[in-house]
């Protein structure tokens, strides 16, 4: 292995920017979320000879009233052609010199990274378990699960690997003059919010603030981070997606317009999906994460249903991700896990 190092870099150190955008586990939106959330994001790159390889993005946020700091991992990323152990060496290296610091009790991982076997990187990814916990991280009963859709093949083989309720809903759309396309126009990011909200208010659903939701993503989209893509018919806006454009492709924010809602324009959530996909297959992709599922096969019934039955219909892998983990560091491990069973965290 070669010489290693790791050393913080600037979010807009272009090293930085074309690592994210060809790195396979890399992620743009949820690191922005804990940003506009307030905490802090601290990019520790990982340089073999003076060359980035890789790195993590850490987020950081004082405990109000208290001299110390917690912090989170939401994106991990090492050089797949190299030995795995000395790169998790040095960066949970990296990880504990920060730490110790800025005085950071805990650190939580939060890692997309995908364990089924067959999916690409799950071997390397359960070893990467294995060595955080020798690093002292101890995994939560949190794993967040998903399905992964196979896009690199032709359209017709790719629309006939669905079901044949989204086969019929997407050549329906499609006879109906639809338009699914990448969008560039910021000021949707107003309309998608207002979707929202109406979305959110009829199926009585917390409200996220639109930092988060939207205009707070036109940095991501402005650097083609974050992709929106809106479906449209001559009656106007059916659907709206927003996707997380590095690493695996995914799914993140989807809503129907008003208009949609009420029956004065169509829509078919499965054809913006469907030309989503065929999007980033012309990328280079191989799969497409859907952006999260309850379980291998929909249960009616589960409050979710509705929407976990939409994405079952695209009959891609049940794919389950490294589970959340956690370190905290001195003498504070009961302190900790008694704060996070009054807040109702993951344990």
């Amino acid at each position: 292995m070669k010489h290693l190092q790791v050393e913080q870099v600037p979010t807009g150190d272009g090293r930085w920017v074309e690592l994210l955008a060809s790195h396979p586990m890399a992620r743009a939106i949820v690191p922005t979320w804990e940003v506009l959330a307030g905490w802090s994001n601290h990019n520790l790159g990982l340089f073999a000879d003076g060359q980035l390889v890789g790195g993590l993005i850490l987020s950081m946020q004082r405990i109000p009233y208290a001299a110390v700091a917690l912090s989170r991992i939401n994106c991990l990323m090492v050089d797949p052609s190299q030995h795995l152990k000395p790169q998790l060496d040095a960066l949970m290296g990296a990880v504990e010199r920060f730490s110790r610091k800025h005085l950071v009790l805990e650190t939580e991982l939060r890692l997309r990274l995908p364990v089924t076997p067959g999916i690409p990187g799950a071997e390397q990814n359960r070893a990467l378990r294995s060595g955080l916990e020798t690093h002292g991280y101890t995994p939560l009963t949190k794993v967040d699960t998903t399905y992964f859709v196979r896009i690199d093949r032709d359209d017709e083989a790719l629309i006939n690997s669905f079901d044949r309720s989204a086969r019929n809903k997407i050549r329906k759309a499609q006879r109906s003059g639809v338009q699914v396309k990448l969008s560039h126009d910021y000021s949707l990011l107003d309309t998608f919010y207002a979707a929202y909200l109406d979305m959110c208010e009829r199926k009585k659903a917390p409200v996220q603030p639109e930092a988060l939701v939207g205009r707070g993503l036109k940095p991501l989209i402005e650097a083609g981070q974050a992709l929106l893509f809106v479906e449209t018919y001559p009656e106007g806006i059916g659907n709206m997606v927003i996707t997380d454009a590095l690493g695996v492709p995914c799914y993140v924010l989807g809503t129907r317009s008003p208009a949609n809602v009420r029956g004065d324009v169509p829509g078919a959530a499965q054809v913006v999906q469907y030309e989503i996909m065929r999007f980033f297959r012309d990328r280079g992709h191989a799969w497409y994460d859907l952006g999260g599922c309850e379980g291998p096969v929909p249960v009616e019934g589960h409050h979710n249903f509705g929407v976990w039955r939409f994405k079952y219909g695209f009959l891609g892998e049940f794919v389950r991700f490294i589970p959340y983990m956690r370190r905290v560091r001195g003498p504070f491990q009961r302190v900790a896990h008694a704060a996070h069973v009054l807040r109702g965290d993951f344990i």
